[in-house]
C-alpha cells in the first residue's frame, strides 16, 4: 500500500482509480464491518494510504473524518482499533490542514479523554502525536487552554511521568506547538483567582476537611496584573504574605516558620480589618503549621494565632472547625494549655 501510494504520485492515470476503489473498500470495512481486527487493520491501512497518497486523500477528507470520528466515540471499541484511527486522523491532519478546522471541536474532547487514559500507554502515545499533529497542521494555537483548561497539566504531567525520551520530546514539542500562555488569564479561566469587591487578590477558599494546601501562591508579576491602579498599596502586604506562605508550605524551610508567622502577625497588626480579604490564603497553611511543628514551638505558634483571631474578629468563623480542630490536637501539653484557652476565649468572645 505504501509502495502504490508513492507510485500514485508518478502515474496518477493508471494507479488512481484502483486506489479509489480500495478507499471505498477500507471506509466500508471500517464502518460495517463487525470483526475488531478488520477494522484495525482497515485503519492502518488507511493511515499508510493517507501518509503515501495524500493527493489521492485531499478531495475526500470531509466523508473519512465522518467515517473515522464516530468510530472512536463507540463505546467497547478493541483499544487497538482506536490507536489506529487516531493515528490515521493524525496523518489525515497533514494532508487537510485547516480544512481539519469544523472538526476540532468534535475531536479534541476524544484527544483530551485519550491522554488522560492510564489503562492505555499505546493510546496517551497516538493522542499526544495527533494533537501536536491537528495544532500543526490546522492552525489551532492557543485556543485549547482556554477551552480544555486541564491540557496544560495534562502535557506537564506526561514530563512528570514519562521516562521516554521519545514522549518526552514530543511534548515539549506540542507545547511548542500550542503557543506561549499568559499565566493571569490561564488562572482566571481555571478559577483559581477571585476578586474581592475592592479588587484584591485572594486565594479560592478551601474545601472543608482539607488542610495544609492552599491553592498556588501568586506571584508578584501575577498579582500586579490582578491589581488595579488604585489598589496598588495592597501590592506590597499582597507579595509578602504571599512569599510567606510559600514558605509555610515548605517543609523543607521548617526552621523558617517561626519567623514566618511573627511577620505574618506584624502584617496582620499594621493591616487591622484591610486583611481579612486574606484569610483564605493564611488560615489553613498557618493551621498545617501549627498540628506539624514541634512542641516547643507550638506555644508561640498559638499565641500567634490569638493575636490574629483578636484583630480579624468575627471574620475568623469560617475558621473555626479547623481551629478547634487544632486546639483538640494540642489540648494535651500542659504547657501550652494557657494559650489554647486563650484562643478558645477569644473565638467565643468575637464570634
Amino acid at each position: 500500500m505504501c509502495t502504490i501510494g508513492r507510485l500514485s504520485n508518478l502515474n496518477p492515470a493508471y494507479v488512481m482509480p484502483t486506489l479509489r476503489k480500495v478507499l471505498i473498500q477500507i471506509l466500508t470495512e471500517l464502518e460495517y464491518s463487525g470483526i475488531g481486527r478488520n477494522k484495525e487493520q482497515s485503519a492502518r491501512l488507511l493511515g499508510h494510504l493517507i501518509a503515501n497518497g495524500p493527493k489521492l486523500v485531499k478531495p475526500y477528507q470531509q466523508p473519512i473524518l465522518k467515517v473515522l470520528i464516530p468510530k472512536l466515540k463507540e463505546p467497547g471499541v478493541n483499544p487497538n482499533v482506536t490507536v489506529n484511527i487516531m493515528a490515521a486522523i493524525g496523518e489525515l491532519a497533514q494532508v487537510a490542514g485547516v480544512g481539519l478546522r469544523p472538526w476540532v471541536k468534535e475531536l479534541c474532547p476524544i484527544i483530551m479523554e485519550m491522554l488522560q487514559d492510564a489503562s492505555s500507554v499505546p493510546k496517551r502515545e497516538v493522542a499526544l502525536w495527533t494533537l501536536g499533529q491537528v495544532v500543526e497542521n490546522a492552525g489551532y494555537v492557543i485556543e485549547p487552554y482556554y477551552e480544555y483548561p486541564d491540557l496544560l497539566d495534562v502535557l506537564f504531567n506526561f514530563l512528570k511521568t514519562e521516562q521516554t525520551p521519545a514522549i518526552r520530546r514530543e511534548v515539549i514539542r506540542v507545547l511548542g506547538l500550542l503557543g506561549a500562555l499568559d499565566p493571569h488569564k490561564h488562572k482566571v479561566r481555571k478559577g483559581r483567582t477571585l476578586r474581592n469587591t475592592m479588587g484584591m487578590p485572594i486565594s479560592k477558599p478551601m474545601d472543608k476537611g482539607s488542610k495544609g494546601t492552599g491553592g498556588p501562591a501568586d506571584s508578584a508579576s501575577e498579582l500586579l496584573v490582578q491589581i488595579s491602579g488604585n489598589n496598588l498599596d495592597d501590592f506590597y502586604p499582597a507579595v509578602a504574605i504571599s512569599s510567606l506562605m510559600k514558605i509555610l508550605k515548605d517543609q523543607s524551610l521548617s526552621q523558617h516558620h517561626v519567623m514566618a508567622i511573627q511577620a505574618l502577625g506584624f502584617i496582620f497588626k499594621s493591616l487591622g480589618m484591610k486583611s481579612v480579604p486574606y484569610l483564605p490564603q493564611v488560615m489553613p497553611p498557618f493551621l498545617s503549621v501549627i498540628t506539624t511543628c514541634e512542641k516547643h514551638m507550638r506555644e508561640f505558634m498559638f499565641k500567634q494565632l490569638g493575636q490574629i483571631i483578636s484583630i480579624i474578629k468575627q471574620h475568623a468563623r469560617d475558621y473555626m472547625p479547623d481551629i478547634l480542630a487544632v486546639v483538640r490536637v494540642s489540648i494535651t501539653s500542659h504547657t501550652i494549655i494557657h494559650y489554647v484557652v486563650f484562643c478558645i476565649i477569644l473565638c467565643t468572645v468575637y464570634i
